[in-house]
Parts: structure tokens; sequence; C-alpha cells
């Protein structure tokens, strides 16, 4: 996370209903990618929530991640490379939270997914959208319609 200073679990921000706990790969050459989206949650009025940002125990971080998903009503993963978010993705549908999970590549074959995942993924799933995404930017627009049908769903 680099020299920011990182918050305690207990400054978690906004209310339930406009959290969306944001998920992927936290190594550099992708981190920016995750503050992008947390950039479209924020211009759609809601509350981008960031692991990483949170101070947690080495030996608590699957707990605490847990927790912070938990205490969202929404998540978006970034999941070309699957990496620890695969856990919470996992998790989405035992908390309801409604969930977005975008992928790099130009066509549906480019996502290798892991059986778990595929398994995971029911077609007509209201509670789970799958995006494809070439740039980041894209990526970033996926999650402002997204958000916006959310709140439009959420709020008639």
């Amino acid at each position: 996370m680099g020299d920011r200073r990182r918050k305690r679990l207990s400054e978690l921000r906004g209310v339930y209903d406009k959290r969306v706990f944001i998920g992927g790969s936290y190594h550099q050459t992708r981190r920016s990618l995750l503050d992008e989206l947390a950039g479209a949650v924020r211009k759609e009025r809601f509350v981008p929530i960031i692991a990483d940002e949170y101070r947690m125990a080495e030996e608590l971080i699957h707990d605490q991640t847990l927790s912070l998903l938990h205490s969202c009503r929404y998540a978006v993963f970034e999941a070309s490379d699957l990496s620890g978010a695969l856990m919470e993705i996992e998790r989405t549908r035992d908390y309801g939270t409604r969930t977005l999970i975008l992928f790099r590549g130009s066509s549906s074959a480019d996502w290798r997914v892991s059986r778990m995942l595929s398994s995971f993924l029911m077609p007509g799933d209201p509670m789970v959208k799958v995006g494809r995404y070439v740039k980041p930017a894209t990526a970033a627009k996926h999650v402002g319609r997204w958000l916006a049908a959310m709140r439009r769903k959420l709020y008639g």
C-alpha cells in the first residue's frame, strides 16, 4: 500500500447500503486499477472499501478481510488474475452481497476460470454480474453503470 496511512477497521466509513468492497490483486502493477474502480464508486456517491487500506494483523487477514466484505452491500472484483479475491468472491453468496466481477480480455474465452469459480457463477443470477473490459477506463465505466442500476433497484 505504499506510504499511505492505514485506517483502523473501526474507522469504516459510510453506511452498509452505500459501501462497495473492491477486491482483486494488490500487486503494484494491478493496484492502480483498484484505485480507478474506487474513483468510479465515489463518482456514483458510494463508499469504496479496499482491504489493504486497513490495518490488519498478519495472522487475522483472512477473517478481517471477510469482515470488511460482510460490512458492504456491494462488491466489485477485478478477477483477471485470480488472487486471494477468489475466497472473497465465494463468500459473497453467503453474505447476500450484490457482486460485479470484472475481467480483462477481448472475448469471454480470455477468462481462464477455476472450476470452483465456474460453479459459483450461475446463469441469470441476479446477485452476480460478470463483465469484460479491455482498458481500465472501460472497467470503471462498468462499475459506474452497475452501481447506477443498483441504486435504481434499491430506491425505485
